[in-house]
């Protein structure tokens, strides 16, 4: 199995992340919209193919791409490959290296933002009772869908929010605190928080 080392590029091209992983270099960076991810392997006798995988929450990936590994144990092979629809305010990506036998082994998770964009963020955190919620930094001209949940897991209010205040009808709500995700029509999350209801 081969060595992987690691690094992350962000689109203003500083180092964020290293992790020594093997004899591969994995660089993420952005030019404009376009996500770019390059990686090089070293020793690749055994492995067959990459895949590409993207995640908006750092836990759950979904593959973006397959690239057929160019074989050989002596050499320095380079890829390159690109996101040309990031979904998120930060997108996260990894490389899944798969081996001949089907096993896979996993690089580490690097992320990257959009340049110039702050994510919404609701105020105040701390809420009484039929007060007012005011989302600071307009991100978008289109709708904001703004979803609540308790600390079970149970969502307890939803909002289309067109302003940049609005009031949550929280009646039969308990005291307590309160977890928020917040998306538009085409980014499933653009901002996640928490809020404390007294």
């Amino acid at each position: 199995m081969k060595n992987l080392y690691f690094s992350a590029l962000m689109s203003c091209g500083l180092l964020t992340a290293a992790a020594a992983f093997g004899q591969s270099d994995l660089m993420v960076f952005r030019e404009n919209n376009l996500v770019i991810i390059r990686w090089r392997a070293v020793n690749e006798s055994f492995t067959t193919h990459y895949t590409v995988e993207r995640s908006t929450d750092n836990v759950n990936f979904e593959p973006l791409h397959d690239v057929v590994a160019q074989g050989g144990d002596d050499g320095d092979y380079s890829y390159q490959d690109g996101d040309s629809y990031p979904s998120a305010i930060v997108n996260y990506y990894r490389l899944k290296i798969v081996d001949q036998d089907g096993n896979a082994t996993y690089s580490p998770v690097v992320g990257t933002d959009r340049p110039g964009r702050k994510p919404p963020v609701l105020q105040p955190t701390v809420l009484h009772m039929g007060g007012t919620l005011h989302v600071a930094d307009t991100y978008y001209s289109q709708p904001l869908s703004i979803n609540f949940f308790n600390q079970g897991g149970v969502r307890v209010g939803s909002f289309m929010v067109n302003g940049t205040a609005f009031d949550i009808p929280i009646s039969g709500w308990n005291k307590g605190i309160y977890f928020y995700r917040i998306s538009d029509a085409t980014h499933p999350l653009i901002d996640a928080g928490k809020i404390l209801v007294l």
